[in-house]
């Protein structure tokens, strides 16, 4: 992305407007803000954000040699309590040694964790929390004791790790799924039902309505008949209420910077520092609807609990204010060497599923390597998939292609044959594709498909 903009019909100015600027590298070097003026990013040589600069705020990052976020060396002139006798470790004494990934302490925060790598206790200036952990490793409970904020949280998930509920102070929100992505949440107050642009976690729509209490049931005593048109399982709820629509204006990875209503009136804003924390959330109520919208909605797939500060990430939970993730990757190693990482840098990385950490980037299509032989692909789709790319100038709103670096500077196609395809044959220069780290046993097994597909081609081409 290299510009957006928000323009109402026939008014003078936009709501917002955004230009992006990049390096040879592909990496976001400054954004431009018509309102918020100029953000820099900087990153170190292999491409992690080691400083944010804003009109509002200068962010310094530091890492050590695992890409843990540290804090940064104190400058000339300024005391610092590190040893510089460490004769049980090789790095400079400047790196603070974090062992296992297990960081400790960063930016005033003091951490602990259990045998599992879980992390059980947070200790600032605010206060403290607590956290408990089920034996599948998901976050159970919270208990938060803050300056600003004092919380009882209980987490629930589903068979496939979801969470489908949680109780805050007495409270409960129930939530429901579409595959990964969240569908709706549900309080005593309202319901909000979320829509998302396709095959992507970016949010597109909010619909927001009063709550579904339910349908009267009745009691059933043995000398009854069954009447099937009194069967609640064929009732449907009466609407008490219209829905409210809000629409979601997102930056270049899809986080969520504004919403509108119908009318096109912002009704909320957000600005963030470097790894998701919001500096600033503005929500104003909206004449169309007479309500004043809510967004937990974060980096992609990403879900903010008011009540610790932490943000639901599909397999785990993740802490902006320290920018990583509080528990063990479920995939281990497959996920990366630093089991909490989330990412090199925010700017240009994505993870939303909590697993494997993906950065778009654009690729000429033919360097795409395809796991599906002509048997596989369907003619049509590609040729009516080519058609809108051609009839938009380019590879348009599609969905970036998944791809997987085996290595050797291969990238073999995951998911978006068709597209890539596609792209080809509208003649796309680039294409944007969203390139994950796998094992190497992946790695092989990718390869070998590509291999097969690419047989198959050639075996075709001969007769």
């Amino acid at each position: 992305m290299i510009r957006r903009t928000v323009q109402r019909e026939r008014a003078p100015m936009p709501l917002a407007e955004r230009k992006y600027r990049y390096d040879a590298a592909g990496q976001l070097t400054e954004i431009e803000d018509r309102y918020q003026g100029y953000t820099d990013y900087r990153y170190d040589p292999i491409g992690r954000l080691i400083e944010a600069k804003s009109p509002v705020d200068r962010e310094r990052f530091a890492f050590d040699p695992a890409s843990n976020i540290v804090d940064p060396p104190a400058t000339a002139g300024t005391r610092t309590s590190v040893s510089y006798a460490r004769e049980d470790s090789t790095l400079p004494a400047q790196v603070p040694k974090v062992l296992g990934n297990l960081l400790k302490a960063y930016a005033g925060m003091h951490f602990a964790y259990d045998a599992r790598g879980n992390l059980i206790h947070r200790r600032s200036a605010q206060g403290e929390q607590r956290y408990e952990w089920d034996a599948f490793n998901r976050l159970h409970a919270a208990r938060v004791e803050e300056a600003t904020r004092r919380s009882e949280a209980r987490y629930y998930y589903d068979a496939l790790g979801r969470r489908i509920a949680k109780d805050v102070n007495g409270t409960r929100t129930v939530f429901g799924w579409d595959g990964d992505t969240l569908a709706y949440e549900t309080t005593e107050e309202g319901v909000t039902h979320y829509v998302y642009e396709a095959d992507s976690f970016v949010p597109l729509v909010q619909f927001v309505a009063d709550a579904v209490h339910g349908i009267p049931t009745l009691v059933w005593h043995p000398d009854d008949h069954y009447v099937p048109e009194e069967d609640p399982l064929r009732q449907v709820p009466q609407r008490t209420s219209d829905a409210h629509v809000f629409y979601y204006h997102c930056d270049q990875i899809g986080t969520p910077l504004m919403m509108t209503d119908e009318l096109g009136e912002v009704v909320w804003e957000a600005s963030y520092k470097a790894w998701g924390e919001a500096q600033q959330v503005i929500a104003r109520a909206s004449k169309a609807a007479g309500i004043a919208p809510k967004n937990p909605l974060r980096f992609q797939g990403q879900q903010l609990d008011d009540e610790t500060g932490l943000a639901y990430n599909r397999h785990r939970y993740y802490d902006a204010s320290v920018g990583r993730f509080i528990s063990v990757d479920p995939i281990k190693l497959s996920g990366g060497f630093n089991l909490y990482q989330y990412a090199p840098a925010s700017t240009g990385w994505i993870d939303p599923l909590g697993l494997n950490k993906t950065c778009p980037m654009m690729v000429n299509p033919r360097r795409l390597q395809s796991r599906q032989g002509p048997s596989e692909m369907t003619g049509n789709k590609v040729k009516r998939y080519a058609s809108a790319m051609r009839a938009q100038g380019g590879y348009g709103a599609f969905p970036p292609v998944e791809a997987a670096d085996v290595g050797d500077g291969k990238l073999v196609i995951v998911d978006g044959h068709h597209r890539a395809e596609a792209a080809m044959k509208a003649g796309i220069p680039e294409v944007p594709v969203n390139v994950a780290q796998v094992s190497p046993e992946e790695a092989e097994q990718l390869k070998e498909e590509a291999d097969m597909a690419k047989a198959e081609r050639l075996n075709r081409c001969q007769y």
